[in-house]
C-alpha cells in the first residue's frame, strides 16, 4: 500500500476532526481492501489490523458498507475531480496560447497517470465499487459533470477563435475523451495486461497528442 492516499486522507481526517482510533479503523481498511478486496474483508480482520475492538469499530461504523462509503466518500469529492483542478492550475500558471495546449494536456496526463499508478490498488478497488455501487456511482459522475462544465467552460475562452465557434458539445466530448483515454489506459497497464512493457511517458505523451488534435485539426466541421 502506498502512501499517496492515506495521505490525502489524513488531510480529511484533520478537516473532520477525527478521534486516532477511528483514523486507524479507515486507514487499516483501505490496506485490506486494496490486498484482499471489499468482499473478502471482515470487520474482524480490520480491527485486528487496526489495533481496537470490534466494539470500537461498530462505535463509528455501524456496517462494513458505511466503513467503506466513508473512504471512498472523500476520494470521490476530492481527489477524483482533481483531473480538472489540476488542468485548470497548468491554464492559469500559463500565459495561454493556442499551441501550449498540446503541452498542458501532457503534463496533466503524466501527473494524473502517476498519481492513479501509485496507488493502483485502491484505485483498482474505487473502479470496482464505481461498477457495483449505485449510490457511488451517481456520486462521481456528479463530481465530474460539475468539474467538466467548469473546465470546458475555462478552455474554450483560451482557444483560437475559429475554435471557439465549434459547439459546445464539441469541446465537452473532447474533455470526456481525455479523461476516459487516460482511465482507459490505466486499466489496460494494471489490470488488462500488467506483463506487458509500457512506456508511460511516451504513450501517455501520445494520448495528450491525440485530443489536441480533435481540437485543433477536427477532421469534420461541428455545427
Amino acid at each position: 500500500m502506498t502512501e499517496k492516499i492515506v495521505t490525502d486522507l489524513e488531510h480529511w481526517y484533520d478537516v473532520a476532526q477525527m478521534p486516532l482510533s477511528q483514523r486507524k479503523v479507515l486507514s487499516a481498511a483501505i490496506r485490506l481492501f486494496a490486498r484482499d478486496g471489499f468482499s473478502r474483508t471482515s470487520t474482524k480482520a480490520v480491527a485486528e489490523e487496526a489495533g481496537v475492538s470490534q466494539a470500537v469499530l461498530f462505535k463509528y461504523f455501524h456496517s462494513k458498507d458505511e466503513l467503506l462509503h466513508q473512504i471512498t466518500s472523500p476520494i470521490a469529492e476530492n481527489l477524483i475531480p482533481n483531473y480538472a483542478t489540476e488542468f485548470l492550475r497548468h491554464l492559469d500558471q500559463q500565459q495561454f496560447a493556442t499551441d501550449q495546449l498540446q503541452q498542458t494536456l501532457n503534463e496533466v496526463a503524466q501527473e494524473r497517470f502517476q498519481f492513479m499508478y501509485q496507488n493502483k490498488e485502491v484505485m483498482l478497488i474505487l473502479f470496482s465499487e464505481f461498477l457495483a455501487d449505485v449510490e457511488f456511482k451517481q456520486q462521481v459522475l456528479q463530481a465530474f459533470q460539475l468539474q467538466q462544465n467548469q473546465l470546458v467552460k475555462r478552455v474554450w475562452r483560451r482557444l483560437k477563435p475559429e475554435a471557439q465557434g465549434r459547439a459546445w458539445r464539441f469541446l465537452r466530448n473532447v474533455v470526456q475523451s481525455f479523461v476516459s483515454q487516460l482511465l482507459g489506459y490505466f486499466i489496460l497497464v494494471t489490470n488488462i495486461a500488467p506483463q506487458r512493457h509500457y512506456d508511460f511517458k511516451a504513450d501517455l505523451a501520445q494520448i495528450a497528442e491525440n485530443v489536441y488534435r480533435s481540437i485543433a485539426y477536427p477532421t469534420e466541421k461541428q455545427a
